[in-house]
């Protein structure tokens, strides 16, 4: 598991380093360019031309250091300072550099480099960037040379992947100590190109206050041994209610998805005339469609899971008010339909409570909590506490990169693929929560919803097809096979 960090808390971190580790910010940053220059040396030849964009800050700093360090290992390296009031340690860097020679251009002609290493903003950039640092961030993507971003592509807002008007879009971006959560947000996942982090000797003070925020890893995702034993009851009992009479598509992703992921019994309860449909295309699953108080009692009594809302329709407002008062003590996923009928009937909120899993896109959370998307974006993470913590339940913020969080623990998903982005792949992912709560049987829910949304991202990795023309079917039938490899009961797992 890895720890991110807000790219705001990042220099308080360092100066944690340099005040009370006693750890000179020179020191710091010398490291920082030996790791960058070391790893280009690998897949930089020498007769290739490099220009190092320096902004007037430490990141300029680092940059002015790895083109120094690469200059003395005989490389073609010019510095093009984008400003000419330069930090404290960043002057310190440019005497180093002109003690040895190191080039300076005044106006650089970009035809002439095969590299380009941008160290203009760092993670701390909270305003847009406009004049001269607007052009020159425009001329290095207009280029088309190899970006080499140092710490986040300047532009990025390194809380929220933001784009603060304009921003670098790197190949490679090396970044210290800690993964910023701005590289995994928003625009900053598909601005970073491929992330490479390096450990300079920074570390964050246990005491630091603030949600811990984490990134779950493969090795995470162990699943505990299945007794020879077991029966389909003891493998869990889902409820799935959705589906009006126009929908059942996302009924069956959802209640296939959870069947794949390893719950034993999948009942749907639906309109009557999604019968046929459903036994057709899962003859797995059991069918209910009677509503009514008496069978509602029957049905949560059987149930160990519900999901609530695929497909349902606006206008089940009383059915679903009925199952969340009688479910209320059963871990609920509500999606879709059920979302939207949140938010236009706030006092169903009352039965919604820490067993509870809401899993909106932002266009739905923007509906539940009546702010735009573009709020939304500003600030993600805050977004999804507050929301957690004051509904009191987990919430599932859904995007590229989805935010999971109870309003204590944070966990940022980064894995998954634009295959993912159809028509369904959300309620494959609410199927896949329900059969992980089954898998995990974690008392602490939001863990095991953290990992549902990690296999999701996974399943969507191993799609076959490629990321144009996959369809959400095709995903479903991979989730097993993805499942083995973290199972201990296979020899999968070593």
């Amino acid at each position: 598991m890895r720890e991110l960090v807000l790219g705001s808390k990042m220099k308080d971190i360092d100066e944690n380093t340099i005040n009370n580790n006693f750890i000179p910010s020179m020191v710091l940053m010398e490291r920082a360019a030996i790791s960058v220059a070391e790893d280009m040396e690998k897949y930089v030849e020498k007769d290739r031309k490099i220009l190092i964009m320096v902004g007037a800050g430490n990141n300029g700093g680092d940059g002015i250091a790895i083109g120094r360090i690469l200059h003395c290992k005989g490389y073609s390296v010019d510095i093009f300072l984008c400003s000419d009031s330069l930090s404290k340690d960043c002057k310190n860097q440019l005497k180093i550099a002109r003690s040895f020679s190191l080039k300076e251009c005044s106006t650089p002609d970009y035809n002439k480099y095969d590299f380009i290493v941008d160290s203009i903003f760092g993670v701390g950039l909270n305003r847009d960037v406009k004049g001269f640092y607007e052009k020159c961030i425009k001329d290095i993507n207009n280029s088309n040379k190899t970006v080499i971003a140092i710490d986040i592509p300047s532009g990025i807002n390194g809380d929220t992947g933001e784009i603060m008007n304009v921003a670098v879009k790197a190949n490679i971006t090396y970044s210290f100590a800690y993964k910023k959560t701005g590289l995994v947000l928003l625009h900053g996942k598909e601005y970073t190109g491929e992330l490479i982090l390096k450990d300079i000797g920074i570390y964050k003070p246990s005491s630091t206050n603030g949600e811990r925020i984490l990134e779950l890893e493969e090795r995470d995702m162990t699943i505990p041994v299945i007794a020879k034993t077991v029966n389909k009851g003891r493998k869990g009992k889902l409820l799935v209610v959705g589906g009006c009479e126009t929908m059942c598509g996302a009924l069956y992703f959802a209640s296939k998805s959870a069947l794949r992921t390893g719950l034993g019994m999948v009942k749907v309860h639906s309109h009557k005339d999604n019968k046929t449909s459903i036994f057709s295309l899962l003859p797995e699953a059991m069918f209910s469609y009677e509503d009514s108080e008496e069978n509602y009692k029957e049905l949560i009594k059987w149930s160990d899971y519900i999901i609530i809302g695929v497909g349902l329709g606006n206008s089940n407002v009383d059915k679903m008010k009925a199952l969340l008062r009688l479910g209320e003590n059963l871990p609920v996923i509500i999606d879709g339909d059920g979302l939207n009928i949140l938010s236009r009937n706030q006092d169903l909120y009352k039965y919604v409570g820490r067993k509870s899993i809401l899993t909106p896109h932002k266009l739905e959370m923007s509906r539940l909590i009546n702010k735009s998307i573009d709020e939304i974006n500003k600030n993600p993470i805050k977004i999804a506490v507050e929301f957690a913590k004051e509904k009191n339940c987990i919430c599932v913020l859904k995007d590229s990169t989805s935010i999971i969080t109870d309003g204590k623990k944070v966990y940022i998903n980064s894995s998954g693929s634009e295959a993912l982005a159809v028509a369904g792949s959300g309620d494959c992912l609410t199927g896949i929560i329900a059969g992980c709560l089954s898998l995990y049987k974690e008392d602490d829910l939001v863990d095991a919803v953290a990992k549902a949304v990690y296999l999701h991202g996974l399943v969507g990795e191993s799609n076959k097809r490629g990321s144009i023309g996959a369809i959400s079917s095709d995903f479903i039938d991979n989730i097993p096979e993805i499942i083995k490899k973290f199972y201990k009961g296979h020899n999968y797992v070593k």
